[in-house]
């Protein structure tokens, strides 16, 4: 079983399960469980991909440690549809090849996607490693990106 943890309140959250959503201030918090990569070696680790809505206008979706086996994603389709996500954090192994591209294309759909979880090999290599990618990713300690509506800057 896997728990997500949400302020004072202790989900049950599965890959199976139906995303769950909290409201605050504001905020519009919701989650789905995406298996961790790496297989079967890491399947006992739970994995959530969380989309943070604030004030109902900048969407933005981290998809954590995320593997990339489509029918996670596909089996969660109409959360991912149900947003349009001004940005999206995704682990920097789903641009290395046309599957990964192929999630970020088909199911996340964001305005920016933004690579995350970069090894350290990569400090002070930026341009370097996002010329690699093929697209955009966190390379350095401290490193910010504009978003929200309407906003496509990279750096």
């Amino acid at each position: 079983m896997n728990i997500a943890f949400v302020f004072p309140i202790l989900y049950s959250l599965d890959p199976e399960h139906e995303p769950i959503e909290l409201s605050l201030d504001g905020l519009l918090i919701e989650a789905v469980a995406i298996p961790h990569s790496g297989g079967e070696q890491m399947a006992d680790i739970s994995n959530f991909a969380w989309r943070v809505t604030l004030h109902a206008m900048t969407t933005v979706i981290h998809l954590g440690d995320a593997g990339q086996v489509v029918a996670d994603y596909e089996r969660h389709r109409p959360f991912f549809e149900k947003k349009k996500h001004n940005a999206a954090f995704v682990p920097y192994w789903l641009f290395l090849d046309e599957t990964g591209v192929g999630i970020i294309e088909t199911y996340i759909d964001a305005d920016q996607a933004i690579g995350v979880h970069v090894p350290a090999s990569a400090i002070g290599k930026g341009d370097e490693t996002r010329e690699q990618l093929g697209a955009d990713a966190f390379t350095d300690p401290g490193e910010t990106r504009r978003i929200g509506p309407g906003s496509k800057e990279s750096r």
